[in-house]
């Protein structure tokens, strides 16, 4: 589940968009699994204490992460290139997904419970591409 924080400030959006250009994407193409991911190795300007940061990236019409959950830390997500079909499902109980989260706002910087069970499709005509980024608690 995500709770928007705030707006990402026009020169880090800037640089995020630059660091995109040279990152080297590794597939996760198999089973239920088709997304790619690129690690971020030089320092951000606006998380400077970041544990980890990493962009996803679902591609156009078969984008697909496989349900899972992720270490606890405290865990920030910025949409760079989205459309209305990318979806997140978050599971609080169970099978049943309990929450359906669509279209996150590019430029706007969100936190996540990434410890909650997840997973997230893209349906749309355009690839959608987030940075992740992880702050040691």
């Amino acid at each position: 589940m995500y709770t928007e924080i705030r707006s990402v400030l026009k020169p880090e959006l800037k640089e995020y968009k630059d660091i995109l250009k040279d990152v080297q994407w590794e597939d996760h193409f198999h089973d239920n699994m088709h997304y790619q991911s690129a690690n971020v190795t030089v320092p951000l300007t606006e998380f400077p204490n970041s544990r980890q940061s990493f962009f996803v990236k679902l591609p156009a019409k078969i984008g697909t992460l496989h349900r899972h959950s992720d270490s606890p830390g405290n865990s920030y997500i910025i949409p760079i290139k989205t459309n209305k079909n990318r979806i997140s499902y978050w599971y609080l109980d169970g099978d049943t997904y309990q929450t359906r989260s669509t279209c996150l706002k590019v430029g706007k910087v969100y936190s996540a419970d990434r410890t909650l069970e997840h997973e997230a499709s893209n349906t749309g005509k355009t690839d959608s591409i987030h940075l992740v980024v992880k702050i040691p608690t």
